[in-house]
C-alpha cells in the first residue's frame, strides 16, 4: 500500500510539474517570442525592400514564428491544459488530428460521450495512454491507418488504439524497446503502471505484419460533476 501511495504521489507531482512548465513556456517564453516577432515585423516594415537590415529582420521574424510554434507544441504535449478548455473527447480528437497532420497517418476516432463522466485521474491516464500509443505508432509502426476507440462498457471504460503497421513479436528483445521500456516512466510500461494504480489493466497485442493494438480498461469511476450531484 505504501508503494502504491508513493507511485500515485509521484505521478501526481510529475503531472503538476509538467503543467507548471507548460504554463511557463506558453505564457512567459511564448509571449516573449511573440513580442520579438512583432518588433521584427514592425522594424522591417519601416525599411526599404532591398535593405540588408530588412532581410535580417525578416529572418528574425521567420525564426521567431517557427520557434513560437515549437514552444506551443512542447507545451501542448507537456501539460494538456486543453483537457479543461476543450473537454476530454475534443482533446483526444485534437490530438489525433495533430498527429495525423504531422505524420500523414490516417487516424479515425470513435468516442463515447464521456465529458464530465470520469474522474480527472481517469481522464489523464486515458489521455497519456493515447498520447504514448500514438507516439509509438508514428515512430515504430510504419502504419498508414490507426483507429482510436473509447467505449463505456459494463466492465468499465475501454480505450483501444489499433494500427495496421508492421507489428512485432512481443517475445523479442526489440519488443521492449518498442514498448518504451528503455525510457522508464515515459513508455507504455509507465502507462501500464499508471493504469494499474487506478485498478485497471493495459494490454498490448501484436504480431509481425499484423499491426499492433493497445488496450486500456479502467473502472468506470464517476467524475467530479457526478459526485457533486450526489451530495
Amino acid at each position: 500500500m505504501a508503494q502504491e501511495a508513493f507511485a500515485r504521489q509521484l505521478i501526481a507531482s510529475q503531472e503538476a510539474e509538467r503543467k507548471r512548465i507548460a504554463g511557463e513556456l506558453h505564457d512567459s517564453l511564448g509571449q516573449s517570442l511573440v513580442i520579438i516577432r512583432n518588433w521584427a515585423m514592425l522594424g522591417a516594415g519601416q525599411l526599404e525592400n532591398n535593405s540588408p537590415a530588412r532581410e535580417e529582420l525578416d529572418e528574425i521574424n521567420t525564426i521567431a514564428s517557427r520557434t513560437i510554434n515549437e514552444v506551443r507544441e512542447i507545451a501542448y504535449n507537456l501539460g494538456p491544459y486543453h483537457l479543461e478548455r476543450l473537454g476530454f473527447e475534443n482533446s483526444i480528437r485534437d490530438m489525433a488530428s495533430r498527429v495525423a497532420k504531422a505524420s500523414g497517418i490516417a487516424i479515425a476516432t470513435e468516442l463515447d460521450a464521456l465529458d464530465g463522466a470520469l474522474a480527472s485521474e481517469t481522464q489523464m491516464s486515458l489521455y497519456r495512454v493515447t498520447q504514448e500509443a500514438l507516439n509509438n505508432v508514428v515512430k515504430h509502426s510504419r502504419a498508414t491507418e490507426t483507429r482510436i476507440v473509447l467505449k463505456r462498457e459494463s466492465a468499465g471504460v475501454r480505450l483501444t488504439i489499433a494500427d495496421n503497421g508492421q507489428g512485432f513479436d512481443p517475445q523479442t528483445s526489440k519488443a521492449s524497446e518498442t514498448l518504451g521500456a528503455s525510457r522508464p516512466g515515459l513508455g507504455l510500461n509507465g502507462m501500464a503502471e499508471r493504469v494499474r494504480l487506478l485498478g485497471g489493466a493495459l494490454t498490448v497485442r501484436s504480431a509481425p505484419e499484423q499491426g499492433t493494438t493497445v488496450e486500456a480498461l479502467l473502472p468506470d469511476t464517476p467524475g467530479k460533476r457526478e459526485r457533486n450531484s450526489e451530495r
